[in-house]
């Protein structure tokens, strides 16, 4: 079966169920903006380290331990402390301190991203709780270097400014309506050419 694309015969498509789309368009906005505008606050709180292992790479040769956090051989002090932090040790940690089985509405994340920058940043639904983590996170670090003796320096870091208590961020509602609405459009434009596709092959 042979097919030819031909623009023209789209755009007067368009031109015949522009209304559908748009309707369709139009109605989603006021439900993007609701889900949006009721949706849960995420709060963020962070902390910037400074690493006393200077800047050099630190040399760990090729332990079972360094292959098992993913850390090359030659390393720099932040990939060491993301892989730390970013740890499924350091999660466990966290669940069983805070006891967050007794939290089930609670949730947290925390970013890797920053720490290659030597920031901690924690997300989550609760501003305090998100503040205590973040602190723990920093202290837990020196713990979990001392038992696994991953580095000959202690404390890995130093806190230039300690946690702060969990800011919220912005839901940025324009954004998820302006993304939403496009596509709410594109996914209505794609039925209205799968439903003309379908009778094409009925009629054939």
């Amino acid at each position: 079966m042979s097919y030819e694309f031909n623009i023209l015969y789209y755009i007067d498509l368009y031109k015949k169920s522009w209304k559908i789309i748009l309707r369709a368009t139009v109605i989603s906005i006021p439900l993007i903006f609701c889900l949006a505008l009721f949706r849960p606050t995420t709060y963020v709180s962070s902390a910037t380290l400074l690493s006393t292992g200077g800047t050099s790479g630190v040399n760990y040769g090729d332990s079972t331990l360094s292959r098992f956090l993913g850390i090359a051989s030659s390393s720099s002090p932040w990939q060491i402390v993301g892989s730390v932090m970013s740890s499924r040790r350091m999660a466990n940690d966290v669940r069983e301190h805070f006891k967050l089985c007794e939290k089930p509405g609670f949730w947290w994340r925390l970013n890797p991203v920053q720490l290659q920058s030597g920031i901690v940043e924690v997300s989550g639904s609760d501003p305090a709780l998100t503040q205590q983590i973040t602190t723990f996170c920093i202290e837990n670090l020196d713990k979990i270097n001392v038992e696994l003796d991953i580095t000959a320096n202690k404390p890995m870091v130093r806190v230039l400014d300690s946690a702060t208590f969990g800011s919220p961020i912005s839901k940025q509602i324009p954004k998820k309506i302006f993304i939403g609405s496009v596509l709410i459009f594109l996914s209505a434009s794609f039925y209205v050419f799968f439903v003309d596709y379908y009778k094409k092959l009925k009629g054939r």
